[in-house]
């Protein structure tokens, strides 16, 4: 949420020269001309002008220094809200929300009538999950200003946590209709009275308002796989075909957004008061040591992956025969292969829906066990690899920056970028990529892009 730099109507002091100088430079903002502006005398400054230059650090982001000049001005004297407000606000950016409240608290008190004193306090209740309180604060401001949209998402969110889903869904609405259409905030705000509903179990409204959705922004990736889970929710299976076939041309003109790239979840549901998301990949990654069609990732109490059932190609057949697929449950670092179902390619969902079920309710006895498993996966990995693309020596040549990540994708599916540099040996470029694996092993993967880096700048 952003709020707007309120300044004050009126001056307690009469201002000197200085901060008039002061003012017109914030108000231009040429805020590093507040900043070096009498700077070896800043203790001579009026609290004012101490407050501007608090404010120039303020907007430049150098909270300490906003910090250390706001507390300055409100030691020097005289006070007013746009002070305290500010000190709270420095506070809140620095994460100190218990230290902040009592500084929106003195803002109030002297401007009772703005409504971004009681948001922003509201804002600082919500970052240390003090739901009621946040809440409570959040409609105070709508009581001074209801035409924030900012404020009706806040409330929104909020009753989505507390699992307030028609509350979440009537705030969101409101939201929406003080939006500009095709505009991001529009675009989030319509998503998630989508999500509301489809946490409230009112999967038809969901549809129509994904449908509705997509209308104004058919690219939002997001948006077509909520759509297939809610056609799933509702057994119509049969009405994903072509939301899928969006989804496959997406991928494969790499327009998805990141958390898309490999995968999508195409339907959810619950088990034993356990969450479960079903995923599904673009294609089978031919590089995997497990190559999987599958994933149904079990949720625990907190909303963190606990395990998960996938549909595992089996790489004993011939390329020229029906890809198969087996269950296999990866718990407590072990993967359990089971036989009892055989997924091909168009095979009924519901069938295999009810196959993971199996597995979660232990009615089958898997037909194989391999512990250990992130160190065996970890190994595989390295066999198949061996020394390629970890050092400068062994680097992999590409032709572009895409081409790299492209060559993760395929051999490290499901990995997380870290970070990437640019290095030189011996005088020739090289980009190093620091990821995750998908089994939790943190690499430094080298590339040689010496045949286009420095070309056509």
């Amino acid at each position: 949420m952003f709020f707007l730099v309120i300044l004050s109507e009126q001056l307690l002091a009469q201002p000197d020269k200085y901060t008039v100088k002061l003012n017109a430079y914030y108000d231009n903002a040429d805020y590093d001309q507040v900043i070096k502006f009498k700077k070896s005398k800043t203790d001579q400054l009026q609290a004012k002008a101490l407050y501007y230059k608090a404010m120039a650090y303020y907007m430049t982001e150098d909270d300490q220094n906003a910090l250390r000049l706001m507390n300055m001005a409100i030691e020097k004297g005289p006070i007013d809200h746009d002070m305290f407000y500010y000190k709270a606000m420095t506070l809140a950016y620095m994460e100190k929300f218990e230290e902040a409240i009592p500084n929106f608290d003195k803002a109030i008190s002297l401007l009772p009538t703005e409504p971004s004193f009681y948001s922003s306090k509201g804002q600082a209740y919500y970052h240390l999950s003090e739901l009621d309180s946040a809440r409570k604060y959040y409609k105070l401001a709508l009581d001074l200003d209801s035409t924030d949209p900012d404020v009706y998402v806040a409330l929104g969110t909020i009753s989505l946590e507390l699992s307030a889903y028609h509350g979440g869904i009537e705030a969101f609405q409101t939201a929406l209709s003080l939006m500009k259409l095709n505009t991001t905030e529009h675009q989030n705000c319509s998503f998630n009275i989508a999500l509301a509903q489809q946490l409230g179990n009112l999967p038809e409204e969901a549809k129509l308002t994904l449908r509705k959705h997509l209308v104004h922004y058919p690219d939002d990736y997001s948006a077509v796989s909520k759509l297939i889970q809610i056609h799933y929710s509702l057994d119509e299976i049969d009405e994903t075909d072509t939301l899928r076939s969006l989804l496959g041309e997406a991928y494969k003109s790499g327009s998805l957004p990141s958390h898309m790239s490999e995968m999508y979840c195409f339907d959810q549901f619950d088990w034993n008061s356990r969450r479960i998301f079903a995923f599904e990949s673009y294609e089978d990654y031919k590089n995997e040591i497990l190559i999987w069609k599958h994933k149904f990732l079990v949720l625990d109490s907190v909303g963190e992956i606990a395990y998960s059932v996938q549909t595992i190609l089996d790489s004993t057949l011939a390329s020229s025969q029906p890809k198969k697929y087996y269950l296999h449950l990866i718990k407590d670092d072990t993967i359990s292969a089971f036989a009892h179902y055989t997924y091909e390619e168009g095979s009924d969902y519901v069938q295999l829906r009810e196959a993971v079920l199996d597995v979660l309710n232990r009615e089958e006895t898997p037909v194989y066990q391999q512990g250990d498993f992130a160190n065996w996966l970890s190994t595989k990995e390295g066999e198949r690899f061996g020394e390629l693309g970890n050092s400068f020596e062994n680097a992999i040549s590409v032709k572009s920056i895409s081409e790299e990540y492209a060559w993760l994708r395929r051999n490290y599916a499901g990995f997380t970028f870290l970070q990437q540099s640019l290095v030189f040996d011996n005088g020739k470029p090289y980009d190093v990529l620091k990821i995750i694996t998908s089994t939790g092993k943190t690499k430094s993967i080298y590339f040689d892009i010496s045949s286009f880096f420095g070309k056509g700048f």
